[in-house]
C-alpha cells in the first residue's frame, strides 16, 4: 500500500468534484483531487513538526539533566507533565473553536505558537525557565491534532477515513525519527540549545504557508448548515457512548506506556549500552572520516529504525482497518487489541538483550505494532459522533491520553527508576521501570476489548 494508493482510493479524475457522500464529509463539495492531496501533505507536515517539537526533548534529556543537576522524576516532569497539563486543559476550549469556527486559521495560529516556544526553549538558562517554555509548547499544540483530524474527516468519506488519518498520523513516527536523528547529531556538534532552535524554526515558515493556502471546508453550504451543538450536549453525546469511554480508557493506558517509554528510551541506551554505542561511533568515524559521537549514533539508529517501523505499521494499519472494517466494523477495536498485545514480548527482548543494535531492531518492531494498533483508534472515535462534534470528541479523547498518558507516564517511569536505582543502579533501575510499565498494555487490551459489543451500534457517521 503506497502513499499514492492511500490518497487516491475511490477518487474521480483530476480536476473533478468529489461524488456525494452521506456521512458529512467534504466529498460532497467541489474540491479537486489535487487540492485534497495538497491538504493531506500540509497536515502531514504539521503533524510531523508537532511531534518533532514535542519529542526532541527526549534525546536531549541526559545533557539537560547534567547541566541543571536534575533527578529522573524532574526529567519525567519536563518531558511529560508540564507539557500535558496545559495541553489537556486547553484542548477542549480550542476544540470547541474548531467545531464552531475557522479551523484553518486555528491550526495556523497553533503551529506558529508551539514553534516559537520550541525555539525559545533553546535560550532557557534554568530548569524553571525550560519547564515554563515546554508548558507553553503544550498551549500551542492543544490546537493542533483535534483540529487537523476534524478537517481530515470532513475531507474523506468513512470508507477512506482510516487510511487518511493513518497518513496524517505517520507524522508521529516521522517527527520522532527526525527528533531523535537530528537531535542526536546536533547535540553532538552544537549542544542541546541549538537543537531546540533548529527543531522549531521550520514551523514558523510552515505557519505562513498554511495561513495563506489552507481552506475551511465549512464555507460550503452542506457542512455550514449543521450548527455546532452546545458543549453540554456534546458531553452528553459522548458520555452515552460506552465504546467511547472504554476506548478512551484503553488509549490512556497505551499512551502511559508510549510516553513513559519514549521519554527515557535514549537515557536507557546511554546508561546500559554506553560502551557499545561508543564502539559503533568509533567504527563509523573510522569508516567514513566523519566524526560520530554516541548521541549521533543512537539518534540515527533509533530514529531511523523506529521511525520506519512506525511509518510502515501506521500505513499498513490504516489500509488493514479499512479493508477489514468494510466487512466487520468491529475491526476498529480488534486490531487495536491484537497489536497492543503483540508489542509486549518485543519490548521485553529490547530491554534485556545485550547488543544495542539488536535492542534497536526490537524497538522498531514494537513501533510497527504500535503503529498498526494506533491507526484504527482515531478513526473509530470520529465515527462515533456527528460531524460538528468531531473535534470535541478527539479533544476529550486526547485529554485523557495526554493528561494521564503523557502527564503521568514519564513521571511514573521516572519515579520507579529513582526507586529501583537506589538498589540496582541507575541503568538497571531504569530497565526495571520500563519493563514494569509494560503491564499497563495488558490492562489496555482488556479494556479496549470490552468496547467491542457496543461499538457497531454506537457508530453514527
Amino acid at each position: 500500500m503506497t502513499t499514492a494508493d492511500l490518497l487516491q482510493v475511490e477518487q474521480p479524475g483530476a480536476g473533478e468534484a468529489f461524488p456525494p457522500a452521506t456521512d458529512g464529509s467534504v466529498a460532497a463539495h467541489p474540491v479537486s483531487r489535487a487540492y485534497r492531496r495538497y491538504v493531506m501533505w500540509v497536515l502531514l507536515a504539521i503533524c510531523t513538526l508537532n511531534f518533532l517539537d514535542r519529542q526532541i526533548v527526549n534525546i536531549l534529556a541526559e545533557p539537560i539533566k547534567h547541566e541543571f543537576g536534575l533527578k529522573d522524576r524532574q526529567i519525567g516532569m519536563l518531558t511529560g507533565f508540564y507539557f500535558a497539563v496545559f495541553y489537556s486543559v486547553l484542548s477542549i476550549p480550542l476544540a470547541r473553536l474548531a467545531d464552531r469556527g475557522n479551523r484553518s486559521w486555528l491550526i495556523t495560529a497553533a503551529l506558529g505558537l508551539w514553534s516559537l516556544f520550541t525555539v525559545a526553549s533553546g535560550f532557557a538558562r534554568a530548569y524553571l525557565q525550560l519547564a515554563v517554555l515546554r508548558l507553553l509548547v503544550g498551549v500551542g499544540e492543544a490546537g493542533g491534532s483535534p483540529t487537523a483530524q476534524s478537517l481530515i474527516t470532513d475531507y474523506h468519506p468513512r470508507g477512506e477515513r482510516a487510511r487518511a488519518i493513518a497518513f496524517y498520523t505517520i507524522g508521529i513516527p516521522i517527527g520522532s525519527l527526525l527528533g531523535l536523528a537530528m537531535g542526536g547529531l546536533v547535540l553532538d556538534r552544537f549542544g542541546w540549545r541549538t537543537a531546540f532552535v533548529i527543531a522549531g524554526a521550520p514551523g514558523l515558515l510552515l505557519a505562513v504557508l498554511t495561513g495563506l493556502t489552507l481552506k475551511e471546508p465549512r464555507k460550503h453550504a452542506a457542512l455550514a448548515a449543521e450548527p455546532a451543538p452546545r458543549l453540554s450536549e456534546a458531553f452528553r453525546e459522548l458520555a452515552s457512548k460506552r465504546s467511547f469511554i472504554l476506548l478512551t480508557i484503553g488509549g490512556c493506558l497505551v499512551t502511559f506506556v508510549n510516553y513513559g517509554q519514549g521519554a527515557f528510551l535514549p537515557s536507557f541506551f546511554f546508561r546500559n549500552h554506553a560502551s557499545g554505542l561508543a564502539a559503533i561511533a568509533a567504527g563509523w568515524s573510522h569508516a567514513t572520516g566523519i566524526h560520530f559521537g554516541p548521541a549521533g549514533v543512537l539518534g540515527l539508529c533509533l530514529g531511523i529504525c523506529s521511525g520506519i517501523g512506525g511509518i510502515a505499521g501506521t500505513l499498513f494499519g490504516g489500509w488493514l482497518t479499512d479493508k477489514m472494517a468494510a466487512r466487520d466494523l468491529t475491526a476498529y477495536v480488534t486490531l487495536q487489541v491484537w497489536f497492543t498485545l503483540a508489542r509486549i514480548p518485543l519490548v521485553a527482548v529490547a530491554f534485556t538483550v545485550g547488543q544495542p543494535l539488536v535492542a534497536i531492531l526490537f524497538v522498531s518492531l514494537a513501533a510497527a505494532c504500535m503503529g498498526v494498533a494506533g491507526a484504527p483508534g482515531y478513526a473509530a472515535i470520529q465515527g462515533l459522533v456527528r460531524p460538528r462534534v468531531r473535534a470535541t470528541a478527539i479533544a476529550i479523547f486526547l485529554l485523557g491520553l495526554n493528561l494521564l498518558g503523557l502527564g503521568l507516564g514519564p513521571l511514573c517511569v521516572g519515579l520507579m527508576s529513582d526507586a529501583f536505582g537506589h538498589a540496582a543502579g541507575s541503568g538497571s533501575g531504569l530497565r526495571l521501570s520500563l519493563l514494569a510499565a509494560q503491564l499497563a498494555l495488558v490492562a489496555a487490551a482488556g479494556v479496549m476489548y470490552a468496547a467491542k459489543p457496543f461499538f457497531v451500534a454506537e457508530t453514527v457517521s
